[in-house]
């Protein structure tokens, strides 16, 4: 039951492609 496990790189990803993508601006 790692349920959380994939949510986790889930929101892990999008948050590293967030803070990516305001510092490449």
């Amino acid at each position: 039951m790692a349920h959380s496990n994939w949510a986790e790189w889930i929101y892990l990803g999008v948050v590293t492609a967030l803070l990516i993508y305001v510092g490449a601006e």
